[in-house]
């Protein structure tokens, strides 16, 4: 059978090619089935425990073209699947410690099931995982799209991102403190 997932960012990520990666190389091969994300970043793909890999999409509030975003979820058999940018960080964690535990989420919640976007406002361990998402998903499209420009990220307590000094976007970074420049 087939079993839904979201692509969520900050907001949902709708027109993201979604596929079971079977052979783990980040590229959809002719055989690996894929499907196409909804407005609301909802996919169907088979009830398969493969990793899933998101390429691209468009956030519908502002139209805006992650064309080359890549989003991954490790193999798993649980449902729904929920492919963010913490699945990602955490599809790319070696260490013995959880991504919850790294980013002080509350245990219980299930970052391979949970939408962070479907919870906000039914507790604060939730609305505290939405945010801690959507920094990562911030920060990995600003570095993404952005590799050609200097900048200066300071995130901690209420936090700014800069861009070269004429955009400053108020980011609220209790959870996570970077000092990046990227030339």
């Amino acid at each position: 059978g087939n079993s839904q997932g979201v692509v969520t960012g900050s907001s949902y990520i709708s027109s993201s090619n979604v596929f079971l990666d079977i052979n783990s190389n980040f590229n959809l091969d002719d055989n690996e089935p894929s499907s196409t994300s909804d407005s609301t970043g909802v996919f169907e793909l088979p009830d398969d425990p493969q990793d899933i890999i998101s390429l691209g999409g468009i956030d519908p509030n502002t139209s805006l073209n992650f064309e080359n975003l890549s989003l991954s979820h490790k193999a798993s058999s649980n449902s729904p699947r929920t492919v963010s940018a913490l699945t990602t960080l955490d599809y790319l964690n070696t260490g013995s410690l959880s991504i919850n535990s790294m980013l002080s989420i509350e245990d219980s919640i299930d970052i391979y099931t949970v939408d962070p976007l479907a919870n906000i406002g039914e507790s604060s361990a939730l609305n505290k995982y939405f945010e801690i998402n959507s920094q990562l998903f911030l920060i990995s499209f600003l570095i993404l799209f952005t590799s050609k420009l200097s900048w200066l990220i300071f995130t901690s307590g209420l936090g700014v991102v800069s861009v070269k000094g004429n955009i400053l976007l108020p980011i609220p970074a209790a959870n996570i403190i970077a000092c990046l420049t990227i030339i």
